[in-house]
C-alpha cells in the first residue's frame, strides 16, 4: 500500500503529464500554423502521414509497402505511371527543400516532374534523377558544353569523335554536330533537335523562288535561315466560287516555339486572274536553325504560288494537290501513303520506278522506300499523300533540310534496353559513381514560381515503361518549408 507521500508524487507527475499533453500538441500545432522559428520539416518514410506530405496516387500506381530484413527500413513500390504527391502549404511559404531518395533499381530513366506557372496555369517542367543510359557512358565522354546541353561520345562505338572544344572561340554544339560523319547515330535526350541543326558551308540566296503547284488547305512547310530575313509571300485562290474564301494565318515556329503569326487582316485581295489573296511575310534576326511555316486556311482555298528569299524550302507531314489536269514531280525523305476523293484523282503513281495504282476512291495505297530519298511521279495532281519526313520538287532541297546523321530519342527507346548510338546530346549529365545503394533528389523551389491549388502543389515521378521494372522502389520523401 502507498505511503501518502509517494502517493501526493504520483499525484504531482500525472497531473503535469495531463496538463503537458495538451500544451504540447497546442505547441504542434501552433508551430505548424504560425512557424515562429521560420520553418517546418517533416520526413515521410511511408508509416505515419504527417499535414505536409500526402500520400501517393493513383492508388493502382503504387504497390504495399515493404519492410526490408536486413535494415528494417521501409520502402514503396512503384507499379505505375506516372504517380504524384502532393506538398501542402500550411502556412505562407517562400522556399521548399525536397529531397527525395530511391533504392537503386534497373529502370534506366526516372524522372521528376515540377508543376511551374505559366499564365496562371500548371506546366510540368522535367529534372531527370537518374538515366542509365546516359551516367554509364562514364566522366571521360564529354566532347562539348553549351549551357546546360552536353555532347557525348559512347566509347562502345566504333567511331570516335576527333574533335576538341575550343572554348577561346565559343564553339557551338551545332557546329560539332554538323561534322558527325553519315550514318552515325545521335541520341537526343530532353533536348530538340531542331534547334542543332546546321547547314556546313551555306550562303544565303539572292533571287527568289517560286513554287507553283496548287495545294489544298493547310499546308506547313520547312525552310533553313542562317544571316538573312525570313521572307515569303503566299497566293491564295478561291476554289468554289459558290462558297466564300477562308481565312489565312501564317504561324512561324523554331522546334515548338512560336515566334511570330500573321492574321487574316494582314492580307491583301489581289485584282489578278490566278490570285484572289496575297499574304507577304518577313522577320529579321532570326537565330541560325530549321524553322517551319504553318499556313492555316479552310478546304475552299488554295494555295496557288509560293515565293521567297530562301534558299532552301520543303513540305512537312502531308501534300493536298489540287489540279486534276496538272502532272507533278517530288522527292520524299520516308515512307509515304495515297489516297484520293474523286474519281479524277485515279491513277498510277510511280515511286522510284515502281508503280503504285491508285484505284479505289478514299482508300489509302502505301509504300515503302528502300533508298533514302524518292522520286514521286503523279501524273495528275488530284491526290493527297502523307509520310513523315518532308518533300519537294527539287532533290537539293531534301538534301539540305535533313540531318546526315541518324536520330534517336533516348527516352522513347528506354524500353528496349539494347540502344545503340554513337553519341548523345543531352540536357543531363551525372557520371559520377554512387557507392550507396540509394538515387537521390534533392532541389530547392521558389514558391512563386510554382503552380499552387488549394495550398497544394502537385508533384509527379516519371518513369518510362515501369511496367518492365518491378523493383523501382521509394525509400523517403523529405520536405522543409521556408519562410
Amino acid at each position: 500500500m502507498l505511503n501518502k507521500k509517494k502517493y501526493n508524487r504520483i499525484i504531482k507527475i500525472s497531473r503535469i503529464v495531463l496538463i503537458s499533453i495538451p500544451v504540447i500538441i497546442l505547441l504542434f500545432t501552433f508551430n505548424k500554423r504560425f512557424v515562429p522559428f521560420g520553418e517546418l520539416s517533416e520526413t515521410y518514410k511511408f508509416k505515419k502521414q504527417g499535414a505536409v506530405i500526402s500520400g501517393l496516387f493513383p492508388a493502382d500506381g503504387v504497390g504495399e509497402i515493404t519492410k526490408d530484413e536486413d535494415t528494417g527500413e521501409r520502402y514503396l513500390e512503384i507499379k505505375g505511371n506516372p504517380i504524384y504527391f502532393y506538398v501542402n502549404l500550411p502556412f505562407s511559404a517562400k522556399y521548399i527543400d525536397l529531397d527525395i531518395s530511391f533504392k537503386e533499381s534497373d529502370a534506366p530513366i526516372i524522372q521528376f516532374g515540377v508543376p511551374y506557372k505559366y499564365d496562371g496555369k500548371s506546366q510540368y517542367i522535367t529534372d531527370t534523377i537518374g538515366n542509365s543510359f546516359i551516367e554509364n557512358l562514364g566522366a571521360n565522354v564529354l566532347i562539348g558544353k553549351e549551357d546546360d546541353i552536353v555532347l557525348l561520345r559512347n566509347l562502345q562505338s566504333t567511331t570516335q569523335y576527333e574533335g576538341t572544344m575550343n572554348n577561346e572561340k565559343k564553339d557551338k554544339l551545332a557546329d560539332y554536330l554538323s561534322k558527325i560523319p553519315a550514318n552515325d547515330t545521335v541520341a537526343f535526350y530532353q533536348v530538340d533537335p531542331i534547334n542543332f541543326f546546321r547547314i556546313n558551308n551555306y550562303s544565303s540566296g539572292i533571287a527568289k523562288n517560286s513554287i507553283d503547284t496548287i495545294l489544298r488547305g493547310s499546308h506547313e512547310l520547312v525552310t533553313y535561315i542562317e544571316n538573312e530575313t525570313l521572307d515569303f509571300s503566299f497566293y491564295f485562290k478561291q476554289r468554289n466560287l459558290s462558297k466564300q474564301i477562308d481565312d489565312v494565318m501564317v504561324k512561324l515556329f523554331r522546334g515548338n516555339e512560336l515566334i511570330e503569326e500573321w492574321e487574316n487582316s494582314e492580307s491583301v485581295n489581289v485584282d489578278h486572274e490566278d490570285f484572289d489573296k496575297m499574304i507577304h511575310i518577313m522577320h529579321n534576326d532570326l537565330e541560325t536553325g530549321i524553322y517551319t511555316l504553318e499556313v492555316d486556311t479552310g478546304s475552299n482555298t488554295n494555295i496557288v504560288k509560293i515565293s521567297t528569299t530562301q534558299k532552301y524550302m520543303a513540305f512537312k507531314d502531308h501534300l493536298l494537290l489540287d489540279n486534276k489536269e496538272m502532272s507533278s514531280q517530288y522527292y520524299m525523305s520516308n515512307n509515304m501513303v495515297f489516297k484520293t476523293s474523286h474519281s479524277s484523282g485515279l491513277q498510277t503513281v510511280n515511286v522510284d520506278g515502281e508503280s503504285i495504282e491508285i484505284e479505289k476512291l478514299n482508300k489509302y495505297f502505301g509504300y515503302t522506300i528502300d533508298s533514302e530519298i524518292a522520286k514521286v511521279v503523279i501524273p495528275k495532281s488530284d491526290i493527297l499523300i502523307e509520310y513523315d519526313g518532308i518533300a519537294s520538287t527539287e532533290l537539293e532541297n531534301i538534301n539540305n533540310l535533313v540531318h546526315r546523321f541518324n536520330i534517336v530519342d533516348l527516352e522513347d527507346s528506354a524500353c528496349s534496353g539494347d540502344l545503340d548510338f554513337d553519341y548523345a546530346l543531352s540536357s543531363f549529365y551525372d557520371p559520377q559513381i554512387n557507392a550507396s545503394d540509394t538515387n537521390g533528389y534533392t532541389k530547392t523551389f521558389n514558391v512563386s514560381d510554382l503552380f499552387v491549388d488549394e495550398n497544394g502543389i502537385k508533384f509527379k515521378l516519371n518513369i518510362p515503361c515501369i511496367e518492365n521494372y518491378k523493383n523501382v522502389k521509394l525509400n523517403e520523401i523529405k520536405v522543409t518549408l521556408r519562410k
